[in-house]
Formats: C-alpha cells, sequence, structure tokens
C-alpha cells in the first residue's frame, strides 16, 4: 500500500504546532501541563495507522519483516521491564509502549516519496519571521527570564527544540539529493532559526544549529553507518558535557564560553552541574546489580526531589537512563534509536535534535521518538525501483505485502 506520508504527516505536524503553541500560551495564564497535547496526538497517531491497518487489510496481506519485529520487540520487552521494576513515574513506561506500537504500524506502510517540500519551507519562513518580529516589537509576553525570547511557549528551551525540528523537517530530502533546489530559501531560514535560537538563550540548541549548518555545507552523510556512529558517539558527549564545562571553567572565563555569563557568574549551568554530580556521585556509590539494572523509574528526579525539595530534573537525560534503568536498558535503547534514526538524512536531523534535547529533559517526548519512527520511512533512494510494483518493501528493504488476487 502507498500512502503519501509527506502529506499525512505534514498535517499532523501543522496541527500539531498550532495545537502545542495555543496550549503554551494558555499555560502561562491557567495552571495546567502545556504538554498534555502531545500524548493527545500520540493517541491519534495511533488510532490513524490502527484505522488505516484495518481498512487496508481487505485488500493486501502484510507481511512484516523479522527485522522490524525485532525492533519492536526489543521496545516492547523495554517496555514489561520498566513496568516491573518500580519506581516513581509511568511516564517511560507510557512511552516505550507507545515506541513499540508506532513502530510496528507504520512498518506496515510503504511510503510514497514526494519530493518537494517548498510549501513545507514556505510556512517555516513565515513561522520565523513572525517570530522575528514578535522579538523585535519587544512586547513582554514573548519574553521569559529576563530578556530570553520565548514566543508564546511555556519556556526558551521548548521553543527553540521546537523551531529546530521544524527546521529539519522541512529540509526533507531534497537539498542532498537535489542539488540547487530552493537553496536560497533553506538559507534564509537557516539565518532566521539561528537568530532566534540565540535569543533564547539556549546554548545546547545554538551548538544543535551550527551542527546542522556543518551538515548542509558538506551536503549531508551519505553512510548510513557513519550516521549511526556520529549518533552513538553524541551520548556519552552529552552525559559528559557538565563535567567538561566544569573543566573549561577552570582555564576559560566564563564570558567565552557562555553567552549568558552575568555578573561573573552563570548560575543556569552551575545549577545543571551540581545536579549532575548528586546524581552521578550516588550512581558510583551504587551496587553492580543497580549499575546493570537500574534503581527504578524516575528513580533520579525522586532523588533530586529529596535532595532540593522540588522536581527539577536531573537535566541530563543520559544519566537519567543509566541511573534509572541500568546501563544494559540504556545501551539498547540508544542503540536501537541510532538504528531507526540513521536511517535517512531526515529521520537522522530529528535524531540529532532528539540526543541533543537530552538536555532538555525531553527523552520521553512521544513526538520526537514518533517523528524519527515516521520519517525513517522515507526511502529515496529506493523508491524508483521498488515501490512500483504490486510487491512493497519496508525500510529493511525486506517484502512487506502483496496484493491480493480477485
Amino acid at each position: 500500500m502507498k500512502i503519501n506520508y509527506r502529506k499525512i504527516l505534514w498535517s499532523h505536524w501543522f496541527l500539531y504546532f498550532i495545537s502545542i503553541y495555543l496550549f503554551h500560551a494558555l499555560s502561562r495564564t491557567a495552571s495546567f501541563d502545556p504538554f498534555l497535547i502531545e500524548r493527545v496526538f500520540s493517541l491519534i497517531l495511533i488510532v490513524f495507522l490502527v484505522f488505516l491497518l484495518i481498512w487496508t487489510s481487505f485488500r493486501y496481506h502484510f507481511l512484516l519483516s523479522k527485522r522490524v519485529l525485532l525492533i519492536s520487540a526489543f521496545f516492547f520487552l523495554m517496555f514489561l521491564y520498566s513496568s516491573f521494576i518500580g519506581g516513581f513515574g509511568f511516564a517511560p513506561v507510557f512511552f516505550l509502549l507507545y515506541s513499540s506500537l508506532v513502530i510496528v504500524l507504520i512498518s506496515i506502510f510503504t511510503t510514497e516519496y514526494d519530493p518537494s517540500s517548498k510549501a513545507v519551507r514556505c510556512f517555516t519562513a513565515i513561522f520565523f519571521a513572525f517570530h522575528v518580529i514578535a522579538y523585535l516589537s519587544g512586547a513582554d509576553i514573548f519574553f521569559q527570564q529576563g530578556d530570553r525570547f520565548v514566543g508564546l511557549f511555556s519556556s526558551p528551551t521548548t521553543f527553540a527544540t521546537w523551531v529546530v525540528t521544524l527546521f529539519a523537517v522541512s529540509m526533507g530530502f531534497r537539498p542532498f539529493d537535489h542539488d540547487g533546489a530552493g537553496k536560497s530559501l533553506i538559507i534564509l531560514n537557516f539565518i532566521l532559526l539561528a537568530f532566534l535560537v540565540f535569543v533564547s538563550g539556549t546554548r545546547t540548541n545554538l551548538a544543535l544549529v551550527l551542527f546542522l549548518g556543518a551538515y548542509l555545507v558538506v551536503g549531508g552523510v551519505r553512510s548510513r553507518l557513519l550516521r549511526f556512529s556520529i549518533l552513538m558517539s553524541m551520548v556519552p558527549v552529552i552525559l559528559l558535557i557538565y563535567p567538561i564545562y566544569s573543566l573549561l571553567n577552570l582555564y576559560v572565563s566564563g564570558e567565552y564560553v557562555a553567552y549568558r555569563f552575568e555578573g561573573e557568574e552563570d548560575t543556569s549551568f552551575g545549577l545543571r552541574v551540581s545536579l549532575f554530580n548528586a546524581v552521578f556521585s550516588e550512581l558510583v556509590d551504587s551496587e553492580i546489580s543497580d549499575w546493570l539494572f537500574g534503581h527504578g523509574v524516575e528513580a533520579s528526579r525522586e532523588l533530586v526531589k529529596q535532595i532540593w525539595g522540588f522536581d527539577i530534573f536531573p537535566h541530563n537525560d543520559v544519566l537519567r537512563l543509566v541511573y534509572d534503568f541500568g546501563v544494559v536498558f540504556s545501551a539498547f535503547f540508544f542503540i536501537l534509536v541510532s538504528v531507526v534514526a540513521s536511517r535517512n538524512h531526515l529521520s537522522f536531523m530529528i535524531g540529532v535534535v532528539y540526543i541533543f534535547s537530552f538536555i532538555h529533559n525531553m527523552v520521553f517526548s512521544h513526538y520526537l521518538i514518533s517523528a524519527i519512527l515516521v520519517f525513517s520511512m522515507f526511502n529515496s533512494e529506493r523508491f524508483r525501483s521498488e515501490f512500483s510494483g504490486s510487491k512493497a518493501k519496508d525500510f529493511y528493504g525486506k517484502t512487506l505485502y502483496s496484493k491480493k488476487p480477485y
């Protein structure tokens, strides 16, 4: 079955952007969780894919490949493991169940490759330009924590992550597969993106913008193995980012490594270093069984809550996963995410955004993981040769289904 996923998923993304923006804006005046809409849209995506499966089952024989089932099985085993180790929260448990369901459902459908993403890029340019105008207006409603720009989002880190994700989605495949196509609009969007992330005061995302810029200049990484290696190498970098920053502060003036350096002190990173040290010290002193299999779901958040008196998250989701679930579980999780995200340029860029978002406590974001899973289904190189007949193949090249004879 051929499905134009770009049109379907872009509609999903468009509705999501409008809704999340509205929810975050309302959450600044009313007391509720602005990320509620993320879980709502996760449910909508599941229901939609199930509907497609039932609707098309009368015309097609579906043959799931062993490798797709294996990946989904690993996610499902992680879900079962997280369900039984105990802990202090359920969000990670439902996240893993959701991931296993999505990867099974989307693996059944092929994707009709649509190389045109001009409309998406135009929307991105308008979205970015509107926010630049909002910044220049200087209205207090668009700012938070002094002069940090947030648009109408509830936090600057959320705002920066969403605009970077929007830019990555607007890229699609075309810049890498078709030279010279729409480069002016891409460059404009990149300039606007860099400006918005800079004024949001989110340093991690600014480094991410520079990475995406370099990725565009080199024309992308065409080797899937290299993309996988890059994603995996980012995991220890994110884990050690606070110790590295602390060492830099010993030899380099803070004003050179932090553009939010005020009053001879970088209080934001100072707090995050303290959070990291507290959780890491507790991990070092743990039993070998806790090292391997974890302390329990959300145990790191509970530890932080006990020390500081309120829930402010560990602010390093690599350490958070290792502390909560153990080295074995965490290794499988990072490998699975990297395997799927390395499938193509688009899923790779979303994967990079996802791993960088571990600094912002977004490891269990349904929206980011579903974007990786769904966009990994695009295959521009194989589309013309493999998706033109009555048989279709999944993103590993295995036959998925054949048309029923009449």
